[in-house]
């Protein structure tokens, strides 16, 4: 009984002391969002330095998780990075893959202007809010637009820009 106690103490002290980093603000159990604007390498970075990596929506149900988080912290009205990245050199066919495994994208959440008649490709570089386009062999990464023009939905976006991100912790 006492071995069982000391464990359970152990383990409600860990929990308890468990603090994020600053800058971060914790979302439910899996995800923190970072308060402070970097590029998309510098947030993947940061997230890698506290053993994180950044978000990925690899399904509808992973992707709801995260915006009813997004939702349930009030922070729906920015954009975010996640850890999507179009692969576009010389050695590999271009195509969108989640940075920290290399799996392609295979469920995709892409904004699509309300105009537009197109669906996206996974393959091309989707159609974007931009003022102005992107060249094809510039850096682009993916962005998870605000849930108020956008519906959390993805455009690609050049790596350079400084964005808040969201960063997986489980």
């Amino acid at each position: 009984m006492l071995k069982i106690f000391c464990v359970f103490a152990i383990t409600v002290t860990t929990v308890l002391s468990f603090k994020l980093p600053e800058h971060f603000l914790a979302l439910g159990q899996d995800y923190a969002f970072s308060v402070v604007r970097l590029n998309f390498l510098q947030a993947y970075a940061a997230c890698k330095r506290y053993g994180w990596t950044l978000a990925t929506e690899k399904n509808e149900l992973q992707t709801n998780t995260l915006a009813e988080e997004i939702k349930a912290n009030k922070i729906q009205s920015v954009a975010y990075w996640i850890g999507g990245f179009y692969q576009s050199d010389q050695e590999f066919l271009p195509r969108w893959i989640w940075l920290e495994t290399g799996e392609s994208l295979n469920y995709t959440n892409w904004y699509v202007e309300p105009t537009s008649t197109l669906s996206p490709d996974i393959t091309t570089i989707p159609v974007t809010t931009s003022p102005t386009p992107k060249p094809p062999d510039s850096n682009i990464c993916l962005k998870k637009n605000d849930f108020v023009n956008h519906n959390g939905e993805w455009t690609a976006e050049n790596c350079g820009t400084e964005l808040e991100f969201i960063c997986e912790t489980s």
